[in-house]
């Protein structure tokens, strides 16, 4: 997901050619694609708009190149891009990222910094207090007690899971709503599904116990 703006300072003609230049460099691709969600399509555009409507103008979605809606877009469905790092960071990692495009200029004046801090202040404490929307918790083992590393937190009808740290913590993005949640982890035997209801920033705890496979204490074996 791409957040788009630009009013904050005009481009000359020349900017907006060098900018069109460099833009189509980098991405490798005409501006041009199709829409490619994410199994967390939902999440993403939730990030996006909290930053875009936050912004001073962002979510007017007019811009001195293009017009984007709510000042955001799918990213595949402006150009198409090989081995970036948004794409590799979710598929590998927890991590879920925004690219924010803030000028059709690549080298904005240095007396319009400042109108542009003021432009994305409230909106950049925004996005960073998104981080509480979700499920986060610790995963343990259920006799030692100790943090399990590694563990795939899973919720039903979302292909995307995410894995607990060395500490055995986990913080799971999601956009308010009801879930359903599981936990697992090679040795261990699977959780119960827990429901959980989520309300928008006040992020739900859920901490898992997982025993052994060879436990034969745990409930249900």
């Amino acid at each position: 997901m791409r957040n788009r703006k630009q009013r904050g300072f005009p481009c000359t003609e020349e900017e907006k050619r060098k900018c069109l230049k460099n833009r189509t460099k980098r991405a490798g691709f005409p501006i041009t694609g199709a829409n490619s969600p994410s199994p967390d399509d939902s999440v993403f555009r939730m990030l996006a708009k909290t930053y875009s409507k936050n912004h001073a103008f962002m979510s007017d979605g007019i811009t001195g190149c293009e017009q984007f809606p709510d000042g955001i877009t799918n990213g595949a469905s402006w150009y198409q891009l090989a081995g970036g790092m948004q794409d590799f960071n979710y598929v590998y990692s927890n991590c879920l990222e925004l690219t924010l495009e803030l000028s059709c200029c690549k080298y904005p004046p240095a007396e319009k910094l400042a109108q542009e801090w003021e432009n994305n202040r409230e909106a950049l404490l925004k996005y960073i207090e998104a981080v509480h929307n979700g499920v986060k918790g610790v995963v343990i083992d259920a006799i030692t007690e100790k943090p399990i590393p590694g563990a795939q937190i899973s919720i039903l009808g979302i292909g995307k899971d995410i894995i607990s740290s060395s500490r055995g913590e986990y913080w799971r993005l999601t956009v308010p709503g009801k879930y359903s949640v599981v936990a697992k982890k090679k040795g261990y035997q699977t959780s119960p599904t827990i429901d959980v209801v989520v309300n928008k920033g006040d992020a739900t705890i859920l901490n898992f116990k997982l025993y052994p496979k060879d436990d034969t204490a745990a409930p249900g074996a």
